[in-house]
C-alpha cells in the first residue's frame, strides 16, 4: 500500500472552535463524496465536541456518524463517520482525520490524512513536528492556508 497522501489546512485562527467548524465541513465534503472517515481525537471531551457539532454546525447538513468514545471496542461500525480516541481494531476508513497532538502508529492504514492546523503556538509547533515525519516517511505533502472567516 503507497503511502498516504497528507493535507495540511492552515487557518489563519486561534480559536479551537472555528478550527473544529472548519474540520466539519472538511468532513461533509469527504462523506459526500462517500468516503469512510474516522477522526482521532485528543479527549472524550474533544469527541463529544465533534460529535455535537457534526449535528448542528449547518441547518441542512445531516451526517451520519457515531462517536465511540474513548474504549472504541465496539463490535459494530455502521457509520461512514467514526470518532474515538484511539482507532478501533475492526475499522476501514478512507481518510484519517488526525485532531490527535501526535501522529497515531496506524496512520499508514489511510489512503488520505487531514490535519487542520490553528494559529496556536502549540498546535503550530505540534503540526511542524508532524510535516517533517510525514516528509520523512515519503507521504505527498500539501499544505492549504485559510481564511477563517
Amino acid at each position: 500500500m503507497p503511502n498516504p497522501t497528507v493535507d495540511f489546512y492552515l487557518l489563519n485562527t486561534s480559536i479551537q472552535d472555528s478550527l473544529y467548524r472548519f474540520t466539519c465541513r472538511l468532513i461533509e465534503k469527504a462523506y459526500l463524496q462517500q468516503k469512510k472517515i474516522f477522526i482521532q481525537v485528543n479527549s472524550h471531551e474533544e469527541g463529544q465536541r465533534i460529535d455535537e457539532l457534526l449535528w448542528t454546525f449547518r441547518d441542512i447538513s445531516f451526517i451520519p456518524h457515531s462517536y465511540l468514545g474513548v474504549n472504541p471496542f465496539f463490535d459494530s461500525y455502521s457509520s461512514a463517520v467514526n470518532i474515538a480516541t484511539d482507532k478501533p481494531k475492526r475499522l476501514e476508513a478512507d481518510i484519517l482525520f488526525n485532531l490527535s497532538h501526535t501522529i497515531p502508529t496506524y496512520f499508514p492504514e489511510f489512503l488520505r490524512i487531514i490535519e487542520v492546523v490553528s494559529e496556536e503556538k502549540k498546535n503550530k509547533n505540534q503540526s511542524r513536528q508532524k510535516y517533517k515525519f510525514y516528509k520523512a516517511q515519503n507521504c505527498q505533502l500539501t499544505t492549504h492556508n485559510i481564511s477563517a472567516s
